[in-house]
């Protein structure tokens, strides 16, 4: 009886070793997810010119570097349960839709001839002094291990320019949230060039896949800071975001202590533009691909 005892204690001893060798085995790797399909034969060749074809180019927002970890997704591939793109007329999601018609102004090779032709997504705006919102919600494609990166690139251009300026506007009147305008130059606020009440905010919750009705508050870093503390990202005052024309911005956004994220489980983030004469001055351009959700994670399914 002894004799079996310590066998099955070993055989147990065993099992644990191995499991927590595997578990070591499995590693980390990186991931990127955005709305819809990241990996494989994108829906559309790279110029349309009608808004009603259903383009996409993900191969212009994301760079070969990142899409080799966009190749295996535990959700699968294609647009997972939930995962959508919005704008709004007003903020955090309230009024009527936005057409998702504008062209992507980031793209400095596009023309105008015989109607858009560019590289990209189609594009919603909100013009300057005009308030509304835009809203992604993303899949995670993999169960994260370690904060996540919340990365978003809009175009950003001076108010009414593209009109005259067509696809060279990036170049010749490129903008960031928050500084005030005349034409395509910049008026310097005695405070400083950034005026606070003019910038966008963010409201970032976590959806679990099992409960879509569910709400997860999520807080970001302060980056650069200690990482000991975060801040809300709920829309308020210590949420606010500059973004410059045609760049990455990113928001570390710290995981919840009260709720395990997994595979699948959906990253809702609205951009909430403020509207009026104390409001935003710059025409927003943000489209699909202009969210990207990104960061570290268990590579086995």
């Amino acid at each position: 009886m002894q004799s079996t005892s310590k066998k099955l204690l070993a055989c147990t001893l065993a099992a644990a070793a191995m499991s927590i060798a595997g578990a070591a085995l499995a590693g980390q790797e990186p991931y990127l997810a955005t709305v819809g399909a990241d990996s494989g034969d994108l829906e559309s060749p790279p110029a349309f010119t009608n808004p009603a074809d259903p383009k996409r180019d993900l191969d212009f927002y994301v760079s070969p570097k990142i899409r080799q970890f966009t190749q295996h997704r535990c959700t699968g591939d294609g647009i997972a349960v939930g995962e959508s793109f919005q704008a709004f007329t007003l903020i955090n999601g309230g009024g009527s839709l936005r057409p998702i018609t504008q062209p992507e102004v980031c793209d400095l090779s596009g023309n105008r001839i015989g109607g858009f032709v560019f590289r990209g997504d189609w594009q919603a705006r909100v013009t300057g002094q005009n308030q509304g919102s835009y809203r992604w919600r993303v899949a995670l494609p993999k169960k994260p291990n370690g904060p996540i990166n919340v990365v978003l690139e809009c175009g950003i251009i001076k108010p009414q320019q593209f009109s005259p300026f067509g696809f060279k506007v990036t170049e010749d009147c490129a903008g960031y949230t928050g500084e005030d305008v005349v034409g395509c130059s910049s008026i310097q606020d005695p405070l400083g060039s950034v005026t606070p009440a003019r910038l966008p905010r963010l409201v970032v919750q976590g959806i679990p896949a099992f409960a879509p009705n569910t709400r997860i508050n999520l807080s970001a870093y302060q980056n650069p800071g200690s990482y000991f503390h975060t801040v809300p990202l709920n829309g308020g005052e210590n949420s606010r975001i500059m973004l410059k024309a045609c760049q990455d911005k990113t928001v570390v956004v710290a995981l919840p202590l009260d709720y395990d994220f997994e595979a699948g489980d959906l990253i809702e983030v609205t951009l909430n533009i403020p509207g009026g004469a104390a409001g935003n001055k710059l025409d927003i351009y943000c489209g699909r691909d202009s969210l990207k959700i990104q960061g570290i994670g268990e590579p086995n399914c």
